[in-house]
């Protein structure tokens, strides 16, 4: 028999050169095809943001760098690779593939274990019980004079227990918004609805959740409201910080990732788990939970140092804190030992349902010392853009939307306006944000959607706003519930109920 012939083995620099290769191909391949990806995303599914912003486009620049940095990092190392080993170059791509598709799909499954169920997933992003609320008094949510015990339902939202879909038979209305459909006193607006509409036909869910833009207001109608079987929307407009958000407040990672219910190339393959992993730590309202540890320690620690203070000393506190100018700090404190500012601290003691929160007071402080009204830069273009895109996607498919304008506490509220008179005309802090709801209202209105205003319904209703907490009194849900109940049967012939009480 002839002699083998001897396979010469590469040099110990071509098996190194050979290792490196491999890990920069097993490194960029995975970030090449998730990149590419999140560029089809971008420019095929992304819904567009406001035209005037950049956001978009640096999106769609980081995802296209990304993805051409890293594919030029595969050719180039499959290439020497192919120089190196030939057809093995090829077998070890392949193995590339199914061992990434094994490894993912292996991920997956375990991050669906830190994943909350949906719909909370995308609400709050967190477990119902994980107690995440650190402003929330522990109210139960009564519904028709019984109190279920509720302080959330399994989704997490401020709401009796709910299907996934309505019963047959069932039609059912979404309100979206922050925190005047979450963080309201006893009944939630959905209840209070409920009662005011034929239950038979129609029921009305809570989506509302705190420290929310109206950008996420058009992801949580899309992905959300719409899922769950929802044929009619109301989309609750906060005037006094709605308007004051960017452009997008759910951030993209290239669009591969995205904060839910915003969606991405994760979310489009069913990724749902690695995009929770991967993003659920830049939610807005987790962010906001995390910063009002500290925060709730700070105004519960400034409500105790305003209790246990004279009249005198808390107008020497309060002075002091607001870190004047020399040239009004002595003259505002004259102001503040007045006698008849006696009232005024009287009701920072005790505030209505013992919510003390101190932005108004903050805001209030530096327009009594200076006279001055605290610029904002509030922009009705942003706000504006998510809306119309929501009012075309209910449009699309025949449903109704109503967006609801809800006024600056002290725009309507007489009681309010009369309990911080001693201190300054608060109304001049909502001039420029009931200005501003009117161009929204009349942009809005001029695109053909439904715009209820409830400046008329609160208007010279005293007690419809918590003092210092500036969301709605039980009254003032109750007020809102009405005039929205109404406006859905006049425009779009929702049944409306009117029991004895209510009448």
């Amino acid at each position: 028999m002839p002699d083998a012939i001897p396979v010469e083995k590469p040099s110990w620099l071509t098996r190194w050169w050979i290792v490196a290769w491999r890990l920069v191909m097993l490194a960029a391949a995975p970030l090449a095809m998730f990149a590419w990806g999140g560029v089809a995303h971008l420019f095929l599914l992304e819904t567009p943001g406001p035209a005037e912003t950049h956001l978009d486009a640096d999106d769609r620049s980081l995802a296209i760098v990304v993805a051409a940095f890293t594919s030029a990092m595969v050719v180039g190392s499959f290439w020497k690779l192919w120089r190196l080993q030939g057809r093995q170059a090829v077998f070890f791509v392949l193995l590339i593939a199914m061992t990434g598709a094994f490894s993912v799909g292996v991920m997956e499954i375990v991050a669906r274990f830190r994943c909350p169920a949906w719909p909370a997933a995308d609400l709050h992003g967190v477990v119902p019980h994980a107690g995440h609320e650190p402003w929330s008094t522990a109210e139960s949510v009564p519904t028709t004079g019984e109190d279920t015990g509720l302080v959330a339902n399994s989704w997490g939202q401020h709401d009796r227990e709910r299907l996934l879909l309505p019963s047959p038979g069932l039609r059912r209305i979404a309100l979206i918004g922050d925190s005047f459909l979450e963080e309201s006193p006893g009944e939630p607006v959905s209840l209070a609805m409920e009662r005011r509409i034929d239950a038979t036909q129609w029921e009305v869910i809570n989506l509302g959740v705190s420290a929310t833009a109206p950008d996420e207001y058009y992801y949580r109608l899309k992905h959300v409201a719409l899922p769950l079987g929802c044929e009619a929307c109301v989309m609750f407009i906060f005037l006094g910080n709605d308007l004051a958000a960017g452009p997008r407040t759910l951030e993209s990672l290239a669009g591969v990732a995205a904060v839910t219910p915003r969606q991405s190339l994760l979310s489009d393959l069913r990724l749902v788990g690695l995009n929770h992993l991967l993003m659920n730590s830049r939610r807005p309202i987790l962010q906001a939970w995390f910063a009002a540890g500290d925060l709730a320690a700070q105004e519960q620690a400034l409500h105790q140092t305003i209790q246990q203070s004279s009249d005198r000393e808390l107008a020497q506190f309060l002075v002091q804190r607001t870190a004047l100018p020399v040239e009004y700090a002595r003259p505002f404190l004259d102001k503040m030992l007045q006698p008849e500012m006696a009232p005024f601290y009287e009701m920072l003691r005790h505030p209505d349902a013992s919510r003390f929160r101190s932005y108004y007071l903050t805001d209030g402080l530096w327009l009594a010392a200076t006279e001055t009204v605290p610029v904002a830069d509030d922009r009705i273009e942003y706000a504006a853009h998510w809306i119309e895109q929501s009012a075309k996607l209910c449009d699309l498919r025949q449903m109704p939307f109503l967006c609801v304008l809800i006024p600056d506490a002290f725009a309507v509220d007489p009681r309010l306006r009369e309990q911080w008179t001693p201190l300054t005309d608060m109304r001049r802090l909502a001039e420029p944000i009931s200005q501003r709801g009117e161009e929204l209202a009349a942009r809005l209105t001029a695109s053909g959607i439904e715009v209820l205003s409830l400046q008329e319904t609160l208007n010279d209703v005293p007690g419809a706003y918590l003092n210092l907490d500036g969301h709605w009194s039980e009254l003032g849900v109750q007020k809102t519930a009405d005039a929205v109940a109404q406006a859905l049967a006049d425009r779009f012939t929702i049944p409306r109920k009117f029991p004895p009480d209510l009448q």
